[in-house]
């Protein structure tokens, strides 16, 4: 019996340790499939998100919102199953940045872009999560909310919109 359970554990620990070389991901890839709506990508971003650096993660966070305007349910479905990872391991600087909060709310950095830019960005978003229904509209109240407060802040003069224009291809 001794034998047995030996040749078991060390099988099921040479299957664990396969199954983990597995896993690892390129993330300059799966950051490049992203920004294409590459829903394997998608999937893949999940993965990443404790494992990834600061500089690449400033990159994740901006290919995702980017993926929210031409890959939207997809997009949406990566973003919820970091959600779930959030409420299963608790808050991170990392796990929170790419979370439903922090993508849908950041739309496209109105510091770097011009407004038409992101007026466009915001109109593109809001249509395509609109046409995802229920699934897209705790999104779009977020981004919603965003939006009119930088509007507000326009309005305000508080507002110094970027120079860039943005690259919706």
């Amino acid at each position: 019996m001794r034998r047995f359970y030996i040749a078991t554990v060390a099988l099921l620990f040479s299957f664990g340790c396969n199954a983990m070389a597995t896993v690892t991901l390129n993330i300059d890839s799966v950051i490049s499939g992203v920004n294409k709506g590459d829903p394997k990508s998608l999937k893949d971003v999940p993965l990443l998100i404790d494992k990834i650096s600061i500089e690449k993660s400033n990159d994740l966070r901006n290919v995702l919102a980017h993926s929210l305007i031409i890959s939207t349910p997809e997009t949406l479905d990566a973003l919820n199953l970091i959600d779930k990872d959030i409420s299963e391991k608790g808050h991170s600087f990392l796990r929170d940045k790419f979370g439903t909060d922090s993508i849908c709310s950041y739309v496209i950095d109105s510091n770097e872009y011009d407004r038409e830019s992101f007026l466009k960005f915001y109109s593109k978003a809001r249509l395509n999560l609109e046409k995802t229904g229920e699934k897209g509209k705790p999104c779009l109240d977020l981004m919603d909310s965003s939006v009119e407060e930088i509007i507000y802040e326009e309005k305000q003069g508080k507002m110094k919109w970027g120079v860039e224009k943005y690259a919706f291809d």
